[in-house]
């Protein structure tokens, strides 16, 4: 894991005084970053715990964290949370099951392990929001408050019907979450809200 500013966020003109002088203080990046490992992840005896201790071992970086020396970042890292737990040694874990990389059954893989690791991280961060009684800053304002995420997100949600019999046996012991407990999801969402602005991120 690592503390640091790889994103400038510009601000516009709108921001700036016509002395050139910042109408208010900006919000730039801070990469509390983070990343599963494919093959140990897909060997834990729980997927979604591991998720959920990530998530809060990112969360501890971000909530301790305090860059007095850029103001902004300090800024954003207050007001958002934000996070990025990503993946890595995805090209090990498809030669360990002898999947060509970009095959159906590759592509599919990848997007199932996204799927949950997006449902985990999520589910992770609003129970953290509920115990700190504290949500993102403008959170009201987001597409995961409206449920317009939702709308967007779920119908590409896949369970475990859906899955071709090869991706179904890797899965094998993994919980792929259900229809219900997506809806269970939302609501709590929706109720106490999401600790981080951004909670995914993969290294290039």
């Amino acid at each position: 894991m690592n503390t640091k500013s790889e994103i400038l966020q510009v601000q516009t003109p709108s921001e700036i005084n016509a002395d050139q002088t910042f109408a208010h203080l900006g919000t730039d990046i801070s990469c509390n970053l983070g990343s599963t490992n494919v093959v140990n992840l897909m060997a834990s005896p729980d997927f979604g715990k591991s998720v959920n201790t990530m998530i809060r071992a990112l969360t501890y970086v971000t909530s301790t964290s305090s860059i007095d020396e850029v103001p902004t970042i300090k800024n954003a890292n207050d007001k958002y949370h934000s996070v990025g737990l990503g993946a890595m040694s995805l090209n090990a874990y498809l030669a360990k099951n002898q999947m060509f990389y970009g095959s159906p059954e590759s592509i599919e893989f990848t997007g199932i392990y996204f799927q949950l690791l997006r449902f985990y991280a999520l589910k992770a961060s609003s129970e953290i929001a509920k115990e700190k009684k504290q949500k993102f800053y403008e959170f009201e304002k987001s597409e995961y408050a409206n449920g317009v995420f939702f709308e967007r997100y779920m119908p590409r949600v896949k369970f475990e019907e859906d899955l071709s019999d090869k991706v179904k046996e890797l899965f094998e012991g993994v919980h792929i979450p259900t229809k219900e407990e997506w809806n269970e999801l939302k609501q709590s969402i929706e109720t106490n809200g999401l600790y981080h602005s951004y909670l995914l991120a993969v290294a290039p």
